[in-house]
């Protein structure tokens, strides 16, 4: 991983965190278009995910959440300086898309 990237995650993660949801899907944008080999990019789709969820276009989160079940089947949460969150990052979509059908009330 290369300082980019990480500056990249980095800055959305702030941004995202301060509400700034546009601003951070560009940086996540950015690390998906310019890296897309980095063990960073389904850390990148899943806080994508995240920030539609939190702006209530469900919709594209769940698409985001869905291509990291797909696409990233394997994958961790990548562990960064000063984040504490761990786990497998299709198990925290599949929970973020009941969540968003939830909200939705399309789950009975």
């Amino acid at each position: 991983m290369n300082d980019l990237e990480i500056k990249l995650f980095t800055e959305g993660i702030l941004l995202a965190n301060d509400e700034f949801f546009i601003d951070a899907l560009k940086k996540f944008d950015d690390l998906i278009v310019n890296f897309p080999d980095s063990e960073l990019v389904d850390d990148a789709y899943y806080n994508k995910g995240l920030c539609y969820l939190s702006s209530s276009q469900y919709d594209k989160a769940i698409n985001e959440f869905k291509t990291v079940i797909t696409d990233y089947p394997d994958s961790t949460i990548s562990v960064l300086q000063g984040n504490e969150e761990f786990g497998k990052t299709p198990t925290k979509c599949i929970y973020a898309i009941v969540n968003c059908l939830l909200i939705q009330n399309k789950v009975n």
